[in-house]
């Protein structure tokens, strides 16, 4: 797959696009007085602790396969997983297998993976159609990973660090480059931009101790809340996200809700609104909250929200 091109990435601009297609949304309402009701209950958590077994010198190389891997939660039924584990948990678990037997994947190994490969990683098969789609995706995404490394970084997770020279915006738009980073969905006849996953890269990236400052964004605090299916299910399992009749009872019934389709982006773009709602709340008494802080603790909120059996809309896709 063909690189795609360099995309201005303007944090600014995803916030008012959500804001948009919010305020002209036909199949998703924002019921601020509940945005405000559970920005008066927010509790900051610690950060997520990196998974178990993990050696220091991986752990760059590990933040930036998993961004590369991390999407298909629409077909996390279709996949074979541990009981009461996600797709994200059977990524995480694949690539610490994987790292403790043969160390990261080189760009090169990248670069030639087939299929067959990546079931294997995943722990996934290859006969029903879905888990074939899913693992070809997987397949395409790591390709283009290795030659995006190779071609522009010199086949070093180091130098594409150091590209980004401390800004998030710089980091999102190199990334933006590799096919299914480039996070742009069209609404009404404008383009709409998330780049979800290249956010949440920079994010984790931030989070970690790599000493003397070599991770470092000036621009951190201006990232735009996520836009995935779990922080959705924790917006809606809060009464803060209400769908129309035909979309509830398509997410209630677990069923497809097509990717790239109205009803979608105004998923995602309502729950980026309704997360700066809250934030914005939160900051009257709280200036230091940032999107970041309210992003993990609604995750939180959507991990307890699956124990209680709830489920996140499905959608197949690549974006998260």
């Amino acid at each position: 797959m063909s690189s795609a091109s360099l995309a201005a990435v303007s944090f600014p601009q995803i916030r008012r696009g959500s804001r948009v297609v919010a305020e002209r949304a036909a199949h998703v309402g924002i019921l601020t007085a509940k945005a405000d009701e559970l920005a008066a209950s927010f509790a900051p958590l610690p950060r997520s602790p990196l998974p178990h077994g993990l050696e220091l010198d991986h752990v760059l190389p590990f933040l930036v396969l998993r961004a590369a891997l991390r999407f298909g939660s629409g077909y996390e039924p279709k996949l074979r997983l541990r009981p009461g584990e996600s797709a994200a948990e059977n990524l995480d678990a694949a690539l610490v297998d994987q790292f403790a037997r043969s160390g990261p994947i080189a760009p090169r190994d990248m670069v030639h993976a087939t299929p067959a490969t990546v079931a294997r990683l995943r722990g996934q098969g290859l006969d029903e159609p879905p888990q074939a789609e899913f693992i070809e995706l997987q397949t395409r995404a790591l390709r283009d990973l290795g030659r995006y490394l190779i071609d522009r970084h010199e086949g070093s997770y180091v130098h594409l660090v150091e590209s980004a020279q401390g800004s998030a915006a710089r980091m999102c738009e190199t990334l933006s480059t590799i096919p299914f980073f480039h996070d742009v969905q069209r609404y009404r006849g404008i383009d709409v931009h998330f780049f979800h996953r290249a956010q949440r890269l920079v994010h984790e990236l931030s989070n970690e101790a790599f000493g003397d400052g070599f991770v470092r964004f000036d621009d951190l605090g201006e990232l735009a809340p996520s836009s995935d299916a779990e922080c959705a299910l924790a917006l809606r399992g809060a009464g803060i996200l209400s769908y129309d009749s035909q979309l509830a009872e398509r997410v209630d019934h677990g069923e497809i809700v097509p990717a790239h389709t109205e009803r979608e982006v105004e998923i995602r773009a309502a729950t980026i609104h309704a997360v700066e709602r809250i934030t914005s709340t939160i900051q009257v008494r709280s200036p230091d909250v940032t999107a970041l802080d309210v992003d993990r603790w609604l995750r939180a909120r959507a991990r307890e929200a699956r124990s209680a059996g709830q489920q996140p809309h499905r959608t197949r896709t690549v974006s998260y």
